[in-house]
């Protein structure tokens, strides 16, 4: 699962060490090495070191995919 492309895809913050980031859902436009760019109401950058997403279904913890995109793709 940590190898997955999720840019264009819905997620929701099911924990976070920021309270205020839990629940929130949207769609993810971006994604560097440490952070995710999410839509909700507004853009908002999440780091990804200190959640865990739900995408399609299946929790994705946010340490596991600290890596670049096409970086994550070659761990396979």
């Amino acid at each position: 699962m940590i190898w997955m492309n999720i840019i264009g895809k819905e997620v929701e913050i099911i924990d976070s060490s920021n309270s205020l980031l839990l629940g929130r859902k949207g769609i993810v436009l971006d994604e560097t090495r440490n952070i995710i760019k999410i839509a909700d109401k507004k853009e908002i950058m999440v780091p990804k070191d200190t959640v865990n997403l739900l995408v399609d279904g299946k929790i994705v913890y946010g340490k596991e995919i600290r890596f670049r995109p096409i970086d994550r793709i070659s761990r396979r």
